[in-house]
């Protein structure tokens, strides 16, 4: 079967807009962690994705958007998640945005060592050699010389990226096949019902002038979502896409140079290319011995 080269190409520039929405939305987060409490951003920001998400159900899709026979896996996965946002928000509130995403992007080599524990899968040298120096170019970049401490904002988003990684074999090991919108929205709804009955009597006329970079956040938190489920289901392979998640890199150095001012260090441009580098290696490894085993009828 030939591949769709133009049905390729609409996919990676879908891939690009979700990927801009995702850091705009993090840099929005990063924004509003200045003035607002942590609680407050989780719950406003979930409030509006869930809306967001019930809007998309009654007028896109219908209720059989969000049918699902795994509701206990995504109360367990909800669960994980909310701690996950804590997380985005502490970790944005104390990082750059060039920093953030270097860390967050040891998120694969997190899934390749979750994968050997749960998943129990053999172990591979080569592929624990690629998760090797990708840690060690995080360690380069974020220990100060001389030092074995780091900034707790550090260490948060490092745990973010885990997390991730924890997540994404999750989801493949007892979600896979769900509905977009559930995968997308159904975190923000748990949040929204945790959350509710403690920040809405609490709530403060200070928090108003901030109401549309909220409900901006939650929109294009849930709609990044949606179009990256979308592209993934019409590109040829999804090996084209994988690579092309790096771009949030750049997203979001240019963002916090823009937005806040941000310079990235030598040291972060320097890890953050060579975990890019670290990164393309480890995929292109999965990608090529994968097709191998296919070939092989393995």
């Amino acid at each position: 079967m030939t591949p769709d080269h133009s049905a390729d190409f609409k996919a990676v520039l879908i891939v690009l807009l979700s990927y801009l929405m995702f850091s705009c939305a993090d840099a929005l987060v990063k924004y509003n962690a200045q003035f607002l409490g942590t609680f407050e951003i989780m719950f406003w920001d979930s409030f509006f994705t869930a809306l967001v998400m019930l809007g998309y159900v009654i007028f896109c899709k219908g209720f059989e958007a969000v049918k699902t026979e795994k509701l206990k896996y995504h109360i367990i996965k909800g669960g994980f998640n909310s701690f996950f946002i804590w997380l985005v928000i502490f970790g944005l509130a104390h990082t750059t945005l060039a920093e953030f995403y270097l860390l967050i992007f040891t998120a694969p080599m997190w899934v390749v060592l979750f994968s050997m524990l749960i998943n129990k899968e053999r172990f591979d040298l080569r592929r624990f050699f690629y998760v090797l120096l990708g840690f060690g170019v995080i360690a380069w970049t974020v220990f100060p010389e001389g030092g074995l401490s780091f900034h707790i904002g550090t260490a948060a988003v490092l745990f973010l990226a885990a997390g991730f990684g924890f997540t994404i074999i999750y989801v493949r090991r007892y979600l896979a096949g769900e509905p977009t919108a559930l995968l997308g929205g159904f975190n923000s709804l748990m949040i929204v019902l945790a959350l509710g009955a403690f920040t809405l009597p609490n709530m403060r006329m200070e928090l108003l002038p901030f109401m549309p970079y909220l409900a901006l956040t939650g929109i294009l938190v849930f709609y990044g979502a949606v179009f990256l489920a979308r592209a993934y289901h019409i590109v040829s392979h999804a090996a084209i896409l994988a690579p092309v998640g790096y771009v949030q890199m750049i997203y979001g150095a240019g963002i916090g140079f823009l937005v806040f001012s941000e310079v990235p260090s030598s040291r972060t441009i320097t890890g953050s290319i060579a975990l890019v580098f670290t990164g393309l290696c480890l995929f292109w490894y999965d990608y090529n011995k994968n097709k191998k085993m296919i070939s092989h009828g393995g």
